[in-house]
């Protein structure tokens, strides 16, 4: 089955760099877009060809990435092609002043037809994908997409063997039909059509400036494969920091793109403009944090992403909810959606970039406590199957939020006392997860996914700290009632003789778990793909040596605090947790809607 698998074709049309513009005009508006006489045809030489009108042809910076097809929709688009099928028109727009064409409408069109004369479906690309986390997916698709065309249509090299067999036929005096196969013969007279310019596709052309342009693209967008209202208005308010953050680090840091040199009429100084150079390794950085390593529903150990996004181009949906609530503590929603993105869309290229710098750097710092990606000292190196993954596997992104709101609400002080208080009772913390996580998973149920039931997830977090502080070894009621639940929850009976494929899920994750290494400072699971720390079990410091005998490893902030964290466990000091009603509250109004397309998904 491939209907799930998707064909990567963004690299064979180039995307326009989004400029820093302190207005919704990206600079062309003045400029003349109508051609004396525009060309209506698209001549499959000019796609074939690497220099010459395929060259000049772009992407506008608002275009989704080409990667929507499977490898069926591209087979059976070639084969309309090849069978005289009517093929929806082209929609282009010249930018006279640079010769570009911009494709609004028809780059997947385009870009199979391209794929398919240069025998490359994504796997030829030399390093374009190669940052991406799903790299041996695109390659995977490649060859079922070659395979599958070769099969139901040929290669493109079979139909010019094929015309070059009829010619060699016809000029020795033969009857080529009745030499040739009739699939050879059919196959010869479209590559003769085709390079002798008798067959075409149609372009119709916008007029108008990059207004109009964009606007035509919009309207294209939201009628067959509509744009959801986030990304309509992503696209609307790009030119801030938000919405580039946002789109940089869903696309892996694409180089150049999100964040291109500004030019000298901006007038930045050099740190600024080293800044943006800077912007696209970031974000990539970011990217990984979030959703590397690539999510599989088979899950075989505890190393699994911060968030998944499952399906064609979600990771910005999520992206939008997650980055106002790391960076500010603030609740996204339709209502104030709108207004977080324009706050800088129509300023100046400084604090746009002034904006994006000091909002990636919140970024780094918040994920720097959770993971260790950036072999950060402070660094509690959490499991998320752990924490936020229900007993399936499945990634609840409500159960995500609510670790972030609690462990981020109020000061730096409060964050930094937070985290020794959860350090002492982790163990203990973690087996409760573990153990009761139906009931843990049922209070997103019950609140409400997402955004709705966070405030309700941090204050539970809270209240089960607080009561581990007083007492390690909670009963089973005590447990319950801090969750809200009233009695175990009633498991569903598979009286089938095979177990389902959740239970084969459930059963490894149970086994994973139990048998997982532990920090011997605060007991809680190590995964040690994370980047551990190694501590020494008598302290270096009072002349003990570092042999492995005396080495384990431990969460970079458990080895940081270690003595009050162990004072804490043993009972020899105190810690009062911070409110978390200190921070911002999160109230968000009417929810985004997130097609989230597998089961778990909060």
């Amino acid at each position: 089955m491939t209907k799930d698998i998707r064909v990567h074709l963004d690299h064979l049309i180039t995307r326009q760099s989004l400029r820093y513009s302190p207005s919704t005009s990206l600079a062309f508006d003045h400029i003349a877009t109508s051609s004396p006489s525009p060309d209506h045809s698209i001549r499959f030489s000019d796609i074939r060809a690497s220099d010459g009108w395929f060259s000049r042809l772009v992407k506008p910076d608002f275009q989704r990435a080409t990667c929507a097809w499977t490898p069926e929709g591209c087979t059976d688009f070639l084969s309309s092609i090849i069978r005289r099928r009517i093929i929806p028109s082209i929609i282009l727009w010249r930018n006279n002043e640079t010769g570009f064409v911009y494709v609004l409408d028809g780059a997947h069109r385009l870009s199979a037809l391209r794929a398919w004369m240069l025998d490359d479906w994504g796997d030829k690309a030399d390093d374009f994908y190669k940052k991406n986390e799903n790299y041996e997916e695109i390659i995977n698709a490649a060859s079922i997409t070659r395979q599958l065309v070769r099969e139901r249509i040929g290669s493109f090299t079979e139909f010019a063997h094929a015309e070059s067999e009829l010619r060699k036929i016809y000029l020795a005096g033969g009857a080529p039909k009745q030499i040739m196969s009739a699939k050879d013969f059919e196959m010869a007279h479209f590559y003769a059509d085709i390079t002798s310019s008798t067959r075409t596709l149609h372009a119709q052309w916008e007029g108008g400036d990059y207004n109009a342009a964009e606007e035509s693209f919009l309207a294209i967008n939201r009628q067959g494969a509509p744009l959801d209202d986030l990304e309509s208005t992503l696209i609307e308010f790009r030119n801030g920091s938000y919405a580039r953050v946002i789109m940089s680090i869903a696309n892996n840091g694409a180089s150049g793109h999100y964040w291109p040199e500004p030019n000298a009429a901006e007038n930045l100084t050099p740190e600024l403009i080293e800044k943006t150079k800077n912007f696209n390794a970031r974000c990539s950085k970011l990217h990984d944090i979030f959703f590397v390593p690539p999510f599989d529903s088979k899950i075989l150990d505890i190393n699994v992403p911060f968030m998944v996004a499952p399906g064609h181009f979600r990771k910005h949906q999520h992206l939008i909810e997650v980055l106002p609530l790391l960076s500010d503590g603030l609740s996204i929603s339709k209502e104030n959606l709108a207004e977080i993105l324009k706050t800088d869309s129509h300023t100046s290229a400084k604090e746009v970039i002034e904006n994006a710098d000091n909002l990636i750097s919140k970024l780094e710092e918040k994920t720097a406590h959770l993971g260790n990606r950036y072999h950060s000292s402070q660094s509690l190196s959490v499991a998320p199957l752990i924490f936020w993954y229900n007993k399936q596997g499945s990634y609840v992104r409500a159960l995500f939020y609510g670790l972030c709101n609690w462990l981020f609400s109020g000061t730096q002080e409060d964050v930094k006392t937070r985290k020794i208080a959860f350090s002492s009772v982790r163990g203990e913390l973690e087996n409760i997860l573990i153990d009761f996580k139906d009931d843990y998973s049922d209070i997103q149920h019950r609140g409400g996914a997402g955004l709705k039931s966070t405030s309700k997830i941090s204050e539970t977090i809270q209240n089960l700290v607080n009561a581990l502080l007083q007492n390690r070894s909670l009963s089973e009621d005590e447990i319950r009632k801090i969750f809200g639940s009233r009695s175990k929850p009633k498991e569903k009976q598979n009286t089938g003789r095979s177990f389902t494929k959740k239970s084969k899920a459930e059963i490894n994750i149970r086994e994973m778990l139990s048998c997982t290494v532990r920090c011997q400072i605060c007991e809680g699971v190590v995964d040690l793909k994370q980047g551990v720390q190694y501590d020494h079990i008598d302290q270096w410091s009072k002349g003990q040596d570092s042999s492995p005998n005396n080495g384990r490893p431990t969460h970079p902030f458990c080895n940081l605090f270690r003595s009050q964290i162990l004072s804490l466990r043993e009972g020899t000091s105190e810690i009062i947790l911070p409110s978390i009603n200190q921070g911002k509250e999160v109230t968000p109004g009417t929810q985004l809607s997130l097609f989230d397309s597998f089961p778990g998904q909060g």
